[in-house]
């Protein structure tokens, strides 16, 4: 019984330790360091567009998960857009996601219909293009 007691213990003290990871991580930081978005715009109505919007949520819904760190591609029609995000290691899962929905906002606002973006804050950041590249 001493040791049921004891892994008991030890379970309470690991999920407490967990939730105070949680609650303490520290809100992403939105201070913006660069956006980029110099090339040509899309249509609405292009193929682009569903490719471009695919790539985001994927991005956004995906990084934290897969690690902080993830590439993806989206096709619709002919038309393929390449994304990547990227989240600082000290932020969870959830505040990732947050994260790159902000940036998303910021690219929309800056860069609206860009056939290519690249936007960092401190805490992340977001890229997509209509050809693969890897950040390295």
């Amino acid at each position: 019984m001493a040791s049921l007691a004891k892994l008991c213990a030890i379970g309470i003290t690991g999920v407490f330790a967990l939730l105070v990871r949680i609650v303490m991580a520290p809100a992403p930081d939105m201070t913006l360091v660069f956006i980029n978005c110099p090339r040509g715009q899309y249509r609405n109505s292009d193929d682009f567009a569903p490719a471009v919007l695919l790539s985001m949520n994927n991005i956004i819904h995906q990084t934290g998960l897969q690690g902080g760190n993830w590439y993806n591609e989206a096709t619709k029609g002919i038309s393929v857009c390449y994304g990547h995000g990227r989240c600082a290691m000290d932020i969870t899962a959830q505040q990732c996601s947050d994260c790159l929905s902000g940036v998303r906002e910021y690219m929309i606002r800056k860069c609206r219909n860009s056939r290519g973006v690249h936007c960092k804050v401190v805490s992340c950041e977001f890229r997509y293009e209509e050809y693969a590249f890897d950040d390295g």
